[in-house]
């Protein structure tokens, strides 16, 4: 394999793995903001209940 080949193949892999960990890191951010708005609305219905 020559050089060429080989820095194409290795920025081809690194492409692909901070797609994966871009997307990863998505679905943590997303899952979080839910739990956030679950938490905010479980707090209300709280609230509401109390009155």
């Amino acid at each position: 394999m020559d050089k060429t080949q080989f820095t194409f193949l290795f920025w081809a892999y690194f492409v692909a793995w901070a797609g994966v960990l871009l997307y990863v890191g998505s679905l943590v951010a997303r899952e979080r903001k839910l739990r956030r708005q679950l938490e905010s609305l479980q707090q209300q219905l709280k609230d509401s209940d109390d009155v």
